[in-house]
């Protein structure tokens, strides 16, 4: 009996609990409100216009004056010309008259030979012409490369020779006194164009030369020059 009590004590809770469930209370969790969807339109990147390849620039410049060059005259091609009464040696040379032996190349102006105007009209004086031959010729100061590079640094092309495709060369004379100075320039054979003209220029404006000596004494000399033009 006393078990069957206890039984039915231990078996009531489960029973009740059984048919007579209590109420489970469930906490409430908080939900947040959806947010509206934005729909974003795609983005696509917008293609660049394709560029033209580059072309060169071509620059054209008008041709510059070149400098006058003084070459060695088997590298010149000269232009024709007409023929010229003076001798023309190929390179520089000296012209004029052969002093004579005894009086050193001077050439003395004496007046009438007797009657009574001698005496009282004084003599002329002694006049002497440039030599062609003396011991020692005249020189350029420096020697002849100081002068080859003076008539580099000076000559100018002739625009008209230059235009006209005119080379060759020009052949000048002149007088260096007894002091180194330049006198009485002259065009022997020329190429026209305007070169005889620069060549006279620049040989007049040339510094004083070192004189040419006969017998000790500075003496005058004629002197050739030939001058080449000549463009590349």
């Amino acid at each position: 009996m006393a078990t069957a009590l206890a039984a039915l004590l231990i078996a009531t809770p489960l029973l009740i609990q059984r048919f007579w469930p209590s109420e489970t209370v469930t906490p409430e969790v908080p939900v947040d409100p959806l947010k509206p969807i934005t729909l974003i339109d795609p983005v696509f990147a917008t293609p660049k216009p394709a560029e033209p390849a580059a072309t060169a620039t071509v620059v054209v410049r008008p041709p510059s004056a070149p400098a006058t060059r003084v070459v060695p005259d088997e590298q010149v091609q000269t232009v024709p010309d007409e023929q010229i009464t003076a001798p023309v040696a190929d390179g520089p040379v000296v012209v004029g008259d052969v002093p004579q032996e005894g009086n050193g190349g001077s050439l003395v102006a004496t007046g009438p030979v007797g009657g009574s105007d001698s005496a009282s009209k004084p003599a002329a004086p002694p006049v002497t012409k440039p030599f062609v031959h003396v011991e020692n010729m005249p020189e350029f100061m420096g020697g002849s490369a100081a002068l080859t590079k003076y008539l580099q640094r000076h000559l100018r092309y002739p625009s008209q020779a230059l235009r006209a495709g005119v080379e060759g060369k020009v052949y000048i004379s002149f007088t260096v006194n007894s002091d180194g100075s330049i006198m009485d320039v002259e065009v022997l054979k020329g190429l026209g164009y305007g070169t005889d003209e620069e060549a006279s220029r620049v040989i007049r404006q040339m510094p004083a030369w070192k004189p040419g000596y006969q017998n000790q004494h500075a003496v005058p000399v004629r002197y050739t020059l030939p001058i080449t033009f000549k463009y590349e």
